[in-house]
């Protein structure tokens, strides 16, 4: 996955490309230069199908640490689910 900041304050998470950190690296990176964003997605509804018990479990306490930052960083999320559109707005 691909944190894709090239459009800042608009971020794409790109599935389909590979970067040569973890997404939890190129999240944090993009949480630490404390500036306002917008979140875009398009997740299908089975990306995560193949994860263990374990990785879940790992990605749930990512967010959990991230979030007061998201709070106040992330401005909005948009993903983009099997053609539908569904928006978060914080």
């Amino acid at each position: 996955m691909l944190l894709d900041r090239s459009r800042l304050p608009v971020v794409f998470i790109r599935t389909d490309a590979d970067a040569e950190t973890s997404i939890n690296d190129q999240i944090e990176a993009l949480l630490e230069e404390r500036r306002p964003f917008v979140l875009v997605t398009d997740h299908a509804p089975d990306d995560h199908e193949d994860e263990t018990q374990e990785e879940r479990k790992e990605r749930a306490l990512f967010f959990k640490k991230i979030k007061d930052r998201m709070r106040a960083y992330c401005r909005g999320m948009i993903v983009i689910d099997g053609g539908n559109l569904i928006e978060a707005v914080s």
